[in-house]
């Protein structure tokens, strides 16, 4: 039982709980609010950065629109331009097109030009061999022609004066350089390595066509005497890689080497020769490339082929073996290929085998006469005869453009009596006995027929055969009708080209008819066939 001032605590203690637990929530939410604030200030400071970055893609993004802007504007511009652009290109199109179709009817006119220029050249060649004693060629346009034999080309000037050793020894460089020349290089204005079936040497003919024109330096030096030419042709060619000195065969010759004891020795050498023919096809040295070195190769050869029909003494013997092909080892045949042209023995022998192509014998090896004409070679002028023995005469071969143009002159002998080779038309022809020059009929009496194979004399108009004397004797009859022929020609034709119609034969024939009468027609026809002989 409770006092009275006893009071209930349970109340009390119940409120006291519920503010403990009020100012707990009240606490809680205060921490919740100061949290919440806390998070909101972040908020809000992300959300400023935000807006900045915002404002600043603004800025981006009105730079990139601007710049859009632009690259729109300058991409129509371009259009614009592409469009003039197209626009030009077709009309050069057209034009392209018109003036491939002028290019082409003007190449059709210079095919036909060239076409002239070809026949008007070969006609032209013709006269000039035909009329080599009366024309002096002093400059020509395709190979130009110097010389013509009347001065020394053996004169130098004091500073120049070469001795015999260093001529022999330069006639034997110059030589093996243009041996290698003639039978191991192509024509290099049609033809590169990679072409197959290349022709290689030029030991049938020189290069046809021929040069347009000589190397300027080959011209400069070479047209002025043979000494000079030498002297610079020596010095060019020891500019090049391969030279005589390193060849397989000129160190085995001065080496003495034999097989099959120096095997090794000719191995090693051989070697180092072909390493120097291969720097000398790609490197081309001294020259700018392998066509100028293929022109001053030719012009070389025109010259020194030239030289040896002039029969230049330094020319005579090269004193040392030539029967090779100036191209190291042949796998074949050996140091030497025994050929019976390359014989230094002979004169002039070794220098026609090095400088000039060979018209008898148009084969690139031949151990005997017999081989070069016993063939089924097209080119051998003689094969086509009985006799197919082929002669080359270097005093009937002195003239250059000639040589240049492969017009040689070699004989070959023909079967039937009358008959001779004629070099300009390959086969035998007649012999014109009444035009050669021999007094085969009498002058005053006789005229000459030229028959085939032979000729015939008759007598001459106003003279008949005398069998008594065996003579053409003077028939006086026949030469007063003659002399009365003659004066009513005369009269005339006079007559008639005062009327302006000259007379003519048939009207002639008529008149004569009537005038000497039907008697003595036999003798107006006969006369006849002597009337434009007369006059």
């Amino acid at each position: 039982m409770r006092g009275p001032w006893q009071i209930n605590i349970i109340p009390v203690i119940g409120i006291i709980i519920a503010g403990e637990r009020n100012c707990l929530r009240s606490d809680g939410k205060s921490m919740e609010n100061t949290e919440l604030g806390t998070e909101n200030a972040e908020l809000t400071t992300e959300n400023a950065e935000l807006t900045t970055e915002n404002a600043e893609l603004g800025t981006d993004n009105t730079e990139l629109r601007r710049e859009n802007t632009e690259l729109i504007t300058e991409n129509t511009e371009q259009s614009a331009e592409n469009t003039e652009l197209s626009t030009e290109s077709t009309e050069l199109s057209s034009e392209n097109t018109e003036l491939s179709s002028e290019n082409t009817e003007l190449s059709t006119e210079n095919m036909e030009l060239n076409t002239e220029n070809t026949e008007l050249s070969t006609e032209n060649t013709e006269l000039s061999t035909e009329n080599t004693d009366d024309i002096i060629l002093e400059e020509i346009s395709q190979g130009q022609i110097i010389d013509n034999g009347q001065n020394d080309p053996t004169e130098l000037s004091p500073d120049e004066a070469l001795t015999g050793e260093w001529i022999d020894e330069a006639v034997k460089n110059v030589a093996f350089n243009l041996r290698h020349y003639k039978f191991n290089s192509f024509d290099r204005r049609y033809f590169t390595e990679d072409i197959k079936n290349v022709t290689y040497g030029f030991f049938t003919a020189f290069p046809n066509p021929p040069l347009r024109q000589f190397h300027w330096e080959v011209y400069t030096h070479c047209s002025t005497g043979f000494l000079k030419c030498l002297k610079y042709l020596n010095e060019k060619i020891n500019e090049t890689y391969h030279l005589r000195k390193t060849d397989t065969a000129t160190i085995a010759h001065t080496s003495k080497w034999r097989l099959p004891g120096n095997r090794d020795l000719i191995n090693q050498a051989d070697d180092e020769c072909l390493r120097l023919v291969e720097m000398d096809r790609k490197k081309n040295k001294p020259f700018q490339g392998p066509l100028e070195k293929f022109q001053w190769q030719t012009s070389a050869s025109y010259y020194m082929c030239w030289y040896t029909m002039q029969d230049i003494p330094n020319l005579a013997m090269l004193g040392e073996p030539c029967d090779n092909f100036a191209n190291c080892w042949d796998p074949e045949r050996g140091i030497t290929n025994r050929d019976f042209r390359a014989d230094d023995r002979k004169p002039y022998a070794c220098a026609m085998y090095s400088f000039c192509p060979d018209p008898c014998c148009p084969k690139k090896l031949a151990r005997s006469e017999e081989e070069c004409w016993n063939t089924a070679e097209p080119r051998a002028p003689c094969s086509r005869l009985q006799d197919k023995a082929c002669s080359f005469d270097p005093t009937a071969n002195r003239e250059q453009l000639s040589i240049i143009y492969n017009h040689w002159n070699v004989t070959c002998k023909c079967s039937n009596p009358g008959f001779r080779w004629s070099s300009k038309f390959g086969m035998c022809v007649d012999i014109n006995e009444c035009e050669n020059g021999a007094q085969v009929c009498k002058n005053e009496t006789e005229l000459c027929m030229n028959l085939p194979g032979t000729y015939s004399c008759s007598c001459s108009l106003g003279f008949e055969w005398s069998k008594l004397s065996k003579s053409c004797i003077k028939n006086q009859f026949l030469h007063e009708e003659i002399n009365r022929v003659i004066e009513f020609y005369s009269q005339e034709n006079a007559a008639t080209t005062k009327q302006g119609e000259p007379l003519s034969i048939s009207s002639l024939v008529k008149k004569l008819i009537g005038y000497i009468g039907r008697k003595k027609i036999f003798i107006v026809e006969w006369l006849m066939l002597a009337i434009d002989d007369v006059f």
